[in-house]
């Protein structure tokens, strides 16, 4: 059984990263079937950037391994949860368009997430390292 409450600190920096780069992968393919999706392609391109940023921001961190790791992991998953709830609205502004497969692909983007950035919260807001 997976123990995720021994996830060293720096390592979920990785696994933050690791899942915006998928998610960029994903929402490329989006972008090209974007009919099978339903989502517009202006707003992929949107979703494509903050994945992208938040890539970056994770890596920096991974790779620098900053001191006050508690701080960048909070800003994080707060940033996390924050596409999340953009992706949210937008379901929602474009649910006349959206295809079961682009609600399913979404919802699922959206659980792993939100799974992600509370176990962050959790940890940043212990002093452990």
């Amino acid at each position: 059984m997976l123990q995720i409450r021994n996830v060293k600190i720096y390592t979920l920096f990785f696994v933050d990263a690791l899942g915006a780069f998928i998610s960029i992968l994903c929402l490329l393919a989006s972008y090209q079937f974007h009919a099978r999706i339903g989502m517009p392609r202006d707003v992929l391109i949107v979703f494509i950037a903050i994945a992208s940023t938040l890539f970056t921001y994770s890596s920096i961190c991974y790779l620098l391994k900053p001191q006050r790791w508690q701080l960048h992991l909070t800003q994080i998953a707060v940033l996390n949860l924050s596409y999340c709830g953009f992706t949210i609205f937008k379901l929602v502004e474009n649910s006349d368009r959206m295809t079961n497969f682009g609600y399913f692909y979404f919802c699922s983007e959206i659980a792993a997430i939100v799974f992600i950035a509370c176990y962050e919260l959790m940890r940043a807001s212990k002093k452990q390292r």
